[in-house]
């Protein structure tokens, strides 16, 4: 079984299970026997509407088809507020407390604010970070933290800082993805196991035993 930790789009990219990403105005797309992760994204943010965007999070976060909350998180690229866009952030977070569900976040060089943050919060929920984009001492201090990190495209660019995290990390810290990029989630599981030099199999039974600990799905 091959899995897509974070995909948007209504298609499967040909993977067995897909966490399908959905925005508050992507809601009414969302059907009983799907898995998504719903959430407020940091580039989305605006303080007209933020408080009806969050009310649609959390009434369809309340769902049981909604693993995880997310994506959301801290851009630093982006010209949005950066204290509206951790405004938002504080109230996922405190949302995914409540409803005992992991986070799927976007992070764009705000990796220490994000520690921070987990650090106040001290959540036992999983957060997983999505197009993990960092140096593997960052990647390293993450998993310490608790987190768990993503990886697609970055790893067909071996030279990249993202590829070279993805080599040192446990396997039990990683996922793999497409998000929103035009290739197959076959072509990232190619990749990855012949980085890693690992079967298929093996590949994909940890990438099921990941999902299965951080979801705590019972089989």
């Amino acid at each position: 079984m091959k899995i897509d930790i974070h995909r948007h789009g209504a298609d499967s990219g040909g993977a067995d299970r897909v966490l399908r990403n959905l925005f508050p105005e992507e809601v009414p797309q969302m059907h009983a026997e799907g898995c998504y992760s719903v959430g407020l994204h940091p580039w989305l943010v605006k303080e007209e509407t933020l408080d009806s965007d969050l009310e649609t999070v959390a009434a369809a976060a309340a769902q049981p088809q909604v693993l995880a909350i997310g994506e959301a998180g801290i851009d630093k690229i982006k010209p949005v507020s950066l204290e509206l866009q951790e405004r938002a952030f504080r109230r996922q977070i405190e949302l995914a407390m409540e409803l005992d569900k992991p986070m799927v976040l976007h992070c764009v060089k705000a990796y220490n604010e994000i520690i921070l943050l987990r650090k106040e919060y001290k959540p036992i929920q999983p957060w997983l970070v999505h197009w993990f984009y960092a140096s593997p001492q960052m990647a390293l201090e993450m998993v310490h933290q608790g987190f768990l990190m993503s990886f697609g495209l970055t790893l067909f660019y071996e030279k990249s800082k993202a590829c070279r995290a993805f080599m040192q990390l446990p396997l039990e810290g990683i996922f793999l993805e497409t998000d929103n990029a035009d290739y197959s989630i076959e072509q990232v599981y190619t990749q990855a196991a012949r980085l890693r030099d690992l079967s298929m199999t093996t590949l994909e039974k940890q990438m099921e035993t990941n999902f299965t600990t951080c979801f705590n799905i019972i089989k």
